[in-house]
């Protein structure tokens, strides 16, 4: 039985159910994404300065590494799951068992990484770059370096916002009765009945008494004062 997180907060855990594979199928076009991203990076860094661009995409592999680790049921990223599964990132299971456990934490990662980089001027830097790359004033790296900035950010935002959809959507299946999906352990939770009496788990209180007795209750033994024999103070 799977316990739910206190606050009515169901628990993340295994793969998503089938009612959320179109929210985890957009959130799978971002981690392409978010992949290409860091490959564009990297290649301009190679032909640049290699250090100083992985250095500056550090976000964008720890956003992938928890993407894969979030889409490691799906057919074609299973393989890179797979391949970490036998490298240095196997540790990383322990934090991030994959699957729905790992949909929290690639949204926040997204979101917050999207505020910081917002807050720190980049979107004036991509209107920028806009401007000069439609006036013709962007080399072939610069331009580069502009998709690959515009890409993590159009990849990142939508990420924090599918995960936040697919994360309502498995509450809402979670909380109504007769929901699919996530529903497994709301009907875990239900009380069973059983033999003399009822307790979480399908267990009984009181023992099983069967047979015909239908588990009524022993009768009561009441107190009585000045009940039963004994000798009175100065009698015979």
């Amino acid at each position: 039985m799977v316990i739910p997180i206190p606050g009515g907060m169901p628990q993340l855990s295994g793969p998503p159910p089938p009612e959320l594979s179109g929210r985890f199928q957009f959130l799978k076009y971002c981690v392409l994404a978010l992949m290409a991203a860091l490959l564009l990076h990297i290649l301009v860094g190679l032909l640049t300065d290699i250090l100083s661009a992985i250095r500056s995409s550090l976000t964008l592999i720890f956003l992938v590494i928890t993407g894969i680790f979030l889409m490691n049921d799906d057919d074609q990223l299973r393989p890179a799951y797979n391949c970490m599964m036998s490298t240095c990132f196997q540790p990383c299971h322990d934090q991030c068992p994959g699957g729905m456990s790992c949909l929290i934490s690639f949204g926040a990662l997204c979101l917050v990484s999207v505020v910081i980089d917002l807050i720190m001027g980049q979107l004036q830097s991509i209107f920028t770059n806009s401007v000069a790359l439609f006036g013709g004033k962007l080399n072939f790296l610069r331009a580069a370096l502009f998709f690959s900035m515009l890409i993590s950010l159009l990849a990142r935002s939508f990420g924090a916002y599918f995960s936040w959809k697919a994360y309502q959507d498995y509450r809402d299946m979670a909380t109504l009765p007769g929901g699919g999906g996530g529903n497994d352990w709301a009907n875990d939770q239900q009380p069973q009945s059983g033999g003399g009496g009822r307790m979480w788990g399908g267990g009984t209180i009181g023992g099983g008494g069967g047979g015909g007795g239908g588990g009524q209750p022993p009768p009561s033994q009441e107190f009585q004062a000045f009940q039963g024999s004994g000798q009175r103070l100065g009698g015979e």
